[in-house]
């Protein structure tokens, strides 16, 4: 999978169980994403001390 942010690309391999993806983007530790209902992704990274939410392009 790809995702654009402003001018930055990003690339990583993920699997979906559930309603949880966990995607390796080649850091020491996997980003962990909720999908939520209405598509958006509540996603932890490094190991819990960063989050995100990710919603889909309109």
């Amino acid at each position: 999978m790809t995702w654009q942010v402003g001018s930055s690309s990003y690339e990583g391999d993920g699997k979906l169980a559930g309603n949880l993806l966990t995607v390796d983007w080649g850091s020491s530790t996997p980003v962990v994403y909720a999908l939520k209902p209405d598509g958006s992704l509540a996603g932890l990274w490094d190991a819990g001390k960063g989050e995100e939410t990710l919603t889909p392009e309109e």
